[in-house]
């Protein structure tokens, strides 16, 4: 909506953001932040503007947010009902608990403000990038060195930190080699020890592919139990700060895991970037490409699920 007047509180700018994620990893209160995905936003202002209980006539989800949903986002199972549950918790349980959120999207920019606005009031917003150490100029101010360096605690003594991917081994591959990763670019991680979850894609991204599924228990179960499943992952692991890129459940990840007493950040796509893994969504990136070098890889065929050309062009493998 062009000319459109942004709402919501003041916008922090990219340092003050990356600033308040690292004091806040540093205090070591529970938080969590992250950004609402543009799939995710859709759906949530669509549900409220045309599918509410109170409504005389609910209109049908348009094709297009349900494939985004269920088959980019990776919500599941692939029903109606499904999405307007999950629409309803993010807006009544998930966005009011954010401590900080990114105003980002580029799409919907003031739907989005909009919606963080009525239903994330007491979050601060920065932009997208304050989530993204790598450009945070201050090596004080990049959370990631904040969260494995800034203890005064021995690397072996502090808590590992959690990692929820559905590219679990390639990270757990790319870890030791964080020093040759970052070498064309800022120090991004200081040595330290990580706890990898797995997650799964959605059934109809992954196909017939058993390394990109959930557990059975769990696909039956639906997104809530994905959502407990990964949580309980984190907490058995000791782990006081996760970093989420799971799709649509990152954000509902992260709360849960704020109520468990653990912090979270949900870094979604760029997740991937901060341990050295390629996607073509970042190929010809004006920063982001000129990291790379030969520690850097795709990730394994094992994580690559069988219609990973339905979205975005293959952007993340």
């Amino acid at each position: 909506m062009g000319g459109t007047q942004r709402q919501g509180p003041p916008l922090l700018t990219q340092e003050e953001g990356a600033t308040w994620l690292a004091e806040k990893v540093v205090a070591g209160t529970p938080f969590a932040a992250g950004k609402l995905g543009t799939a995710e936003c859709e759906a949530i202002c669509f549900y409220l503007s045309c599918r509410r209980p109170d409504m005389p006539e609910k209109k049908p989800y348009p094709a297009h947010i349900l494939q985004h949903m269920f088959l980019n986002a990776g919500l599941f199972p692939a029903t109606e009902a499904t999405l307007d549950a999950y629409v309803v918790y993010m807006a009544t349980a998930v966005l009011p608990a954010l401590d900080g959120v990114a105003e980002w999207n580029p799409c919907m920019p003031f739907q989005e403000g909009v919606l963080l606005t009525n239903h994330a009031p007491r979050a601060v917003r920065f932009p997208a990038r304050s989530l993204e150490p790598y450009y945070t100029a201050g090596p004080e101010n990049r959370w990631s060195l904040v969260a494995t360096g800034g203890s005064s605690a021995a690397s072996a003594e502090r808590p590992p930190l959690a990692v929820v991917s559905p590219f679990a081994a390639t990270i757990g591959a790319q870890w030791p080699q964080q020093e040759r990763v970052w070498s064309n670019g800022p120090a991004v991680w200081l040595p330290s020890n990580i706890h990898v979850v797995r997650t799964g894609y959605s059934p109809e991204l992954a196909g017939d592919k058993p390394t990109c599924a959930w557990p059975r228990a769990v696909r039956e179960g639906g997104w809530s139990t994905a959502i407990r499943w990964m949580a309980d992952s984190v907490q058995a692991s000791g782990a006081k700060l996760a970093i989420i890129g799971c799709g649509a459940l990152s954000l509902p990840l992260c709360v849960a895991l704020k109520s468990r007493g653990i912090s979270a950040i949900h870094t979604g796509g760029a997740t991937q970037i901060l341990f050295g893994v390629k996607g073509g969504r970042w190929e010809t990136h004006s920063v982001i490409s000129t990291f790379f070098n030969d520690a850097w890889v795709r990730p394994s065929t094992a994580e690559v699920p069988t219609h990973a050309g339905m979205v975005e062009h293959s952007c993340y493998w």
